[in-house]
């Protein structure tokens, strides 16, 4: 046996041999590049997906978990037609282990020996334990996230209390100066109406950033354009500062996913909150563009700025800028809101020039394409539909 073979021996009783992953070749047919056949697949298939080793390509994807199984038959076709790289982590169904496992899945478009045959060439590895162990740490996370609202919602039970009662205080001390006799034919009364007035808005204020930072839900996900959005907060913003001219310089048909309320609701904090920031009748810019695979909002106002303690602790529940005014949790709940779109929002400010807010939220996938291959995924997410109602 020469050291070729001898080598090839060797590789095939590891691939035997393996357990956790999976080496495969599929030829790629010319006429419809999105249709395939196995051309090698190594043994361990059968741990690894719990299919045998000359099973169809498509009964690969009919195990695919209905959640998973159009995002993965598009990329499928997606890396057959464009020669891009497959590479995708989904769940599939393990009829041997009557379970739902995880694989992670990579190949890469091939030709081989300048013949023009083609071949989509990879690895499937199963990462089921990774995935659990990261879906737990996800939840811990989240569960830390529940327990840091309720604390800070003790504290701010104890702070509304605190300004309620001041603020109560204030409207007596007002309606005492407006009904005493020597108000009488003077302009105390309206006076007094008007610091009422104020201070009923405020604590709605107040309370509206209550609600938006106690009741915070992921709210319901739609594919919308986040342009438009943006124009929406800048005339409600208009409407609550009229003496603001805002600046926009905005790209259009970006499309993201998300709770239109909430993000007009998020933007529309940082606009007025520029606004508020800003000497009287001075601009506020807002910038929308596409940066690295997410939609980019800049709302730059040219007021005093922060300095970096300021900047560390702004989005802290109950941090205010405002010198009392506020509760403190516009930002907070802003920056929640960022996170429940798996965005950020961040902040840049130079004391004496002005603050720069930055939220980023991630475009929307690219809508299924429409192809001959369309019927077979329907075909597809009827059969796993039914799998996962037999499945659990």
């Amino acid at each position: 046996m020469s050291s070729e073979e001898q080598l090839a021996s060797r590789l095939w009783a590891s691939l035997a041999a393996a357990r956790g992953f999976a080496v495969y070749r599929l030829r790629v047919d010319l006429e419809q590049p999105a249709l395939c056949v196995v051309d090698f697949v190594s043994p361990s298939i059968t741990h690894v997906m719990g299919i045998p080793s000359d099973a169809p390509v498509d009964e690969w994807l009919l195990l695919v978990h209905p959640e998973d199984a159009e995002r993965v038959a598009i990329s499928h076709v997606h890396a057959l037609r464009e020669g891009a790289l497959f590479d995708e982590i989904f769940r599939i169904y393990h009829y041997p282990k009557a379970e739902w496992v995880w694989i992670h899945a990579v190949s890469r478009l091939e030709e081989i020996d300048g013949e023009g045959e083609r071949f989509h060439s990879g690895t499937i590895v199963d990462v089921t334990e990774n995935q659990r162990l990261l879906l737990e740490r996800e939840e811990l996370s989240r569960e830390r996230a529940r327990l840091h609202r309720l604390e800070s919602l003790g504290v701010l039970a104890a702070r509304i209390a605190h300004d309620f009662n001041n603020q109560l205080a204030a409207i007596q001390a007002c309606v005492s100066v407006a009904v005493h006799p020597k108000s009488a034919g003077t302009e105390r009364p309206k006076a007094m109406l008007h610091e009422i007035t104020a201070i009923v808005a405020s604590a709605q204020r107040s309370t509206k950033d209550v609600l938006a930072y106690a009741l915070a839900d992921t709210g319901r996900a739609v594919t919308l354009h986040f342009d438009e959005v943006v124009g929406d907060a800048v005339r409600v913003a208009e409407n609550a500062k009229p003496t603001t001219p805002y600046r926009v310089e905005s790209r259009r048909n970006v499309i993201v996913r998300g709770d239109r309320g909430q993000l007009e609701r998020l933007l529309t904090n940082l606009l007025v909150n520029a606004s508020d920031a800003s000497p009287a009748g001075a601009p506020v810019d807002v910038r929308l563009r596409v940066e690295a695979g997410a939609a980019v909002v800049e709302v730059e106002d040219h007021g005093e700025g922060m300095d970096a303690e300021t900047q560390r602790r702004v989005f802290e529940p109950f941090f205010s800028t405002k010198q009392g005014a506020g509760s403190g949790l516009g930002l907070a709940g802003a920056q929640q809101l960022a996170e429940q779109h798996h965005g950020t929002l961040e902040v840049h400010s130079e004391p004496g020039v002005g603050t720069c807010m930055t939220l980023r939220i991630p475009l929307a996938p690219p809508e299924p394409m429409a192809d001959a291959s369309e019927t077979a995924m329907a075909a597809a997410r009827a059969h796993l539909a039914q799998l996962g109602e037999g499945g659990d």
